[in-house]
């Protein structure tokens, strides 16, 4: 669990301090284009690599004992890719960063097991 929030807390920070805080997520623009072809299929494999990523990373975490019990990781991945999307956009449209922090902590609360 601590690398998938340590995922989270960078994504914030890249996309919410610095020179390119605020600029544009050319994947989150590119999936609202609904292309065709070979930029879908870019697309999707950039979805699948995070979501596929973040499923190993709470495998990880299951086998440390940091899950609670009875977690569908495959949905939770999904759930967290999905997240990670959010950020790119609500980030963009100048949301803080304590909002979005806010917001990783209710995904993550239910997910971890309390030491």
């Amino acid at each position: 669990m601590p690398a998938i929030r340590d995922f989270f807390d960078r994504l914030v920070t890249v996309r919410c301090t610095g020179k390119f805080a605020g600029w544009g997520c050319l994947v989150s623009n590119a999936h609202l284009e609904q292309p065709a072809g070979e930029a879908q299929a870019v697309l999707d494999n950039h979805q699948a690599s995070l979501r596929d990523a973040l499923q190993s990373a709470l495998t990880t975490a299951g086998g440390l004992g940091q899950l609670g019990p009875g977690l569908d990781l495959s949905a939770t991945a999904e759930h967290f890719t999905l997240l990670a999307y959010a950020i790119n956009l609500r980030s963009r449209a100048g949301a803080q960063p304590q909002a979005l922090r806010a917001a990783i902590n209710a995904a993550l609360a239910p997910v971890s097991r309390t030491p």
